[in-house]
């Protein structure tokens, strides 16, 4: 069984422009995160909030799939989870993964939710190691500052985390796609660790904002006890916050906190080397599957013809110093005499 891990910035996906959308829409997360003393989110906010991350999620992957896509998904990248997804249902694939340095967990479950709402599947992407994975001690100790990604951090995690590979798991049964260099992964996984073209292409807020607003206002979210929460957890002493219109406000304040971004007509790039990479790999995994299958029928074959009690002369052609044809199926060849009885010399 094979797994496919990949890192998440640059790789899957640019998330410049979806920071505050996600974490605005996962309170409870952010508020843990930012370690705020702010009071539990009320039972019926969290129902209503889940309800537009759900709606945002549609929505986002409505115009990533559309003719003009916001491009905060590498471009091809959904049809390469569609053929992992393939792969997975054949049982040649065991799990994906995305391994990443990005402290946000929120955003690799963004991406994770994406890929899953677009191929109708949830268990594709089995687990989401994000910076601070309570399995990463070795990454943030042993190599301090370097942000690094190990082999023996990813395979601890693999085996131990939800994933649940078993013990016996190897180097060759991992591709790990990042635009990134991690030399002591790259060391243990050599011809299957896939460095890519690095996908930069910063959304557009106005595109995305637009969503967000529906989402909100589908949910039926109380926008001044929204805010209550909102603002402490996001704006500064210096951000001027009017609330006689909270939502535009509050999407006013994620415009500033975010900076420049593509206008609504930009497009993302068509194509990248990055995903014909990933294709090409898909394909050399199915070509090599193939192949051991047709070994293995043959193998089976050939245990079945002598199982049969039928003589292997029968169907191999034979050097026995003369080309030899059988002519159909023979009893076993016990003497030479019986050889020159069964065969048809050329």
């Amino acid at each position: 069984m094979y797994y496919f891990v990949f890192d998440l910035d640059e790789t899957l996906a640019e998330l410049y422009s979806m920071y505050y959308f996600i974490a605005s829409l996962r309170l409870s997360e952010s508020i843990i995160e930012y370690n705020c003393s702010l009071p539990p989110v009320p039972e019926r906010m969290k129902h209503q909030l889940k309800y537009a991350y759900s709606l945002f999620i549609k929505g986002i992957l409505k115009e990533e799939v559309s003719e003009r896509p916001l491009g905060i998904l590498r471009p091809g990248i959904l049809d390469v989870m569609v053929e992992l997804y393939l792969l997975k249902t054949e049982d040649i694939l065991n799990n994906v993964l995305i391994y990443s340095n990005n402290r946000h967990l929120e955003s690799l479950e963004f991406i994770r939710d994406l890929i899953h709402e677009h191929i109708g599947h949830y268990d594709l992407i089995r687990e989401c190691i994000h910076w601070n994975h309570p399995m990463r001690d070795d990454d943030r100790i042993s190599y301090q500052g370097l942000y690094t990604k190990t082999w023996p951090v990813l395979k601890h995690i693999m085996i131990e985390g939800r994933c649940q590979v078993p013990s016996s798991l190897q180097a060759s049964q991992v591709h790990f796609f990042d635009d990134l260099e991690h030399m002591q992964l790259k060391s243990e996984l050599r011809e299957n660790y896939h460095m890519i073209d690095p996908y930069r292409f910063r959304a557009s807020f106005k595109r995305i904002s637009d969503i967000y607003r529906e989402a909100i206002q589908e949910a039926h979210i109380n926008m001044m006890d929204y805010m209550e929460y909102v603002v402490p957890l996001f704006a500064t002493s210096e951000d001027i916050i009017p609330f006689d219109n909270p939502l535009e406000s509050m999407i006013e304040l994620f415009r500033n906190k975010t900076g420049q971004t593509a206008n609504e007509s930009s497009i993302p790039p068509f194509w990248n080397t990055g995903v014909n990479t990933m294709i090409d790999v898909i394909k050399l995994i199915r070509f090599t599957r193939k192949q051991e299958q047709e070994e293995q029928q043959l193998r089976e074959e050939m245990l079945r013809r002598m199982d049969s009690n039928e003589s292997i002369m029968g169907w191999l052609e034979v050097d026995a110093g003369e080309n030899i044809v059988v002519d159909g199926p023979v009893r076993r060849i016990e003497n030479e005499s019986d050889m020159h009885e069964s065969c048809i010399y050329q």
